[in-house]
């Protein structure tokens, strides 16, 4: 029995000191960088606020405890590679980013893989007709639902925060005005 206690000891300890060894080289690794996030806010409809909240609420302060995604910047419309990251009650987070252009956003910007087609899809799906137009409508002629999806996705871009991660810098503080929706109408 004092045995299996012993041995159950020892594999715990060095469970332990792998784990403990594993955030200690992240925290040594060449790569890793500290973000701090400090928040300001839009007045986005509602009850009126007096000029002290006003102030308040468009002040910068720490994004404590906030998400935040993390993206590789291809061009201002295409981002690869996203990382959710939480941050801490300071509103920092410490990650492993090389030398490059990144976005920070506080929505998802990478959209999630397509599925591939099971043999069912394809079957209850209707056939292609002679004549049949094979692009869906676009612009002024897309369903309400498109056109809020398509909304959402060009504001989504157009908020996140870009910024450069450059060799030899390990901290940098981002400061992110979290903006009203223009696809949702105003709060009453």
């Amino acid at each position: 029995m004092k045995t299996n206690i012993v041995i159950l000891l020892g594999l715990t300890m060095i469970f332990a000191s792998a784990c403990k060894s594993k955030s200690a080289a992240l925290v040594e690794d060449d790569n890793t960088i500290q973000i701090a996030i400090e928040v300001a806010e839009q007045h986005c409809g509602g009850a009126e606020l007096s000029e002290t909240e006003f102030e308040e609420l468009t002040k910068l302060k720490p994004f404590s405890n906030g998400v935040i995604y993390i993206s590789t910047m291809v061009n201002p419309e295409t981002f690869e590679n996203e990382v959710k990251v939480n941050l801490d009650k300071g509103g920092i987070a410490k990650l492993n980013l090389d030398s490059g252009l990144y976005v920070v956003s506080f929505y998802s910007l990478v959209p999630p893989p397509v599925e591939e087609e099971t043999k069912d899809d394809k079957e209850t799906k209707p056939k292609m007709e002679a004549g049949d137009n094979p692009n869906p409508p676009a612009g002024d002629q897309m369903s309400p639902e498109m056109q809020k999806k398509d909304c959402e996705i060009r504001w989504k871009r157009m908020s996140a925060m870009p910024f450069k991660v450059v060799g030899g810098k390990k901290a940098y503080m981002l400061p992110i005005n979290k903006e009203c929706n223009p696809c949702e109408p105003p709060r009453p």
